[in-house]
């Protein structure tokens, strides 16, 4: 009976292993598979290599009483490589931990021609002074905010921020603040074109995920840099339903965009405001930053490739961060499903860099829900651009 169980338990962890890889292979690709795609990585090696220990070591109680190996042990020992190799393909492939050798991640802030900071503060209650001290300390050139509350936090957040000012001596006047919808750009390079575009619409996906109404913006914006050479950012926030298949509704957010005519706010020299016509000059954006609302890696983030200029864009974190990856963790009670969520690390604050711009440094910062540092659910993320 023994001898049995152990073999069941292989068995399911062998099964475990393959829908890990299915997983891995289809990500956001069909409605039923980004389910399991967006199960954390780590609690995948924890289940795997739990059912290993368990049927080991009922394995080996049931040798203990009599019985023989047998195909359990074959079996087990298959489940150990899967194990190993689910172990070694999170380590390396998803988290980057051999960076840590040479030293990847947001360290030479002097490689970086732009520094910018991302934050979904999610209309939650937080600390904002020791977000602006964090932010401060950073050294950001840009800063974008997202959701953040219309109460007194978008004042002690604007009053607070001292973008540009840093170890290196560098300390420079507040150069453009634009508000556009529940978007908030703060630049010291200031700011010479933004647009708002909301997507809206119906998401079906003839699978049953479906969804109408608001899915979400982009707030793009024209960064003007000291060289000369302009950076359009773009800022997305997407929605958070887990009904909603999130290519059909990256299809909506491209067509969103492509079919844009809305106009183009313009800022002058002078300080003044002017509307003027969609010219394209937002439409190739070196940054695309913001709450995707799916993970790192997903399927659907290539949507965006037709804006990149033929050569689609990279992940910041993939080319040059290492770690969890931890973005977002939703709020949860203390005890195991406090720890069990500390350790998930969902990835779904990106920044997706093209258009000849490229990554030099990526890091993700402040403690989020699940700590004490800057309160809110996500975390604040900062790229570096060249």
């Amino acid at each position: 009976m023994l001898g049995r169980l152990s073999l069941v338990l292989s068995l399911v962890g062998v099964g475990l292993v393959v829908v890990f890889a299915v997983s891995r292979v289809l990500t956001d690709r069909f409605g039923w598979s980004q389910w399991v795609w967006w199960v954390p990585a780590v609690w995948w090696v924890v289940v795997v290599w739990g059912v290993w220990v368990v049927s080991r070591v009922i394995g080996w109680w049931s040798i203990h009483r009599g019985g023989r190996y047998g195909k359990k042990a074959v079996v087990r020992r298959v489940l150990l490589m899967g194990c190993v190799g689910v172990s070694v393909y999170v380590a390396f492939s998803e988290q980057r931990w051999y960076r840590v050798v040479w030293g990847d991640g947001l360290e030479d802030r002097a490689a970086a021609a732009v520094r910018v900071a991302h934050w979904n503060i999610a209309g939650a209650v937080v600390d904002e002074d020791a977000a602006i001290g964090l932010l401060n300390s950073l050294d950001v050139d840009v800063v974008v905010l997202s959701n953040a509350r219309w109460d007194a936090q978008q004042g002690a957040l604007l009053d607070g921020l001292d973008v540009g000012s840093g170890d290196d001596g560098r300390v420079v006047e507040l150069a453009q603040v634009v508000r556009l919808g529940r978007a908030i750009v703060v630049s010291r390079l200031g700011v010479s074109a933004a647009s708002m575009v909301y997507v809206r619409g119906d998401a079906d996906d003839g699978e049953g995920m479906r969804s109408t109404g608001d899915l979400g913006w982009v707030c793009r914006v024209k960064i003007d840099g000291e060289d000369g050479r302009g950076l359009v950012v773009w800022l997305v926030d997407l929605p958070s339903e887990p009904t909603v298949h999130r290519g059909v509704m990256m299809d909506r957010v491209v067509e969103a965009v492509r079919n844009d005519l809305g106009q183009v706010r313009v800022f002058g020299e002078d300080g003044v405001m002017r509307f003027e016509a969609n010219d394209g000059r937002l439409d190739a954006p070196g940054l695309i930053v913001g709450d995707f609302n799916t993970p790192r890696g997903s399927w659907s983030l290539g949507k965006f490739e037709v804006f990149g200029g033929g050569d689609g864009f990279a992940d910041a974190f993939e080319g040059v961060g290492y770690g969890f990856g931890r973005s977002w963790a939703p709020g949860v009670d203390g005890g195991w499903r406090k720890a069990a969520v500390g350790i998930a690390g969902w990835h779904i604050d990106l920044s997706l860099v093209g258009n000849g711009w490229e990554a030099t440094g990526y890091g993700l910062f402040g403690e989020g829900l699940n700590g004490d540092e800057i309160g809110g659910a996500h975390r604040i993320q900062v790229v570096d651009l060249k």
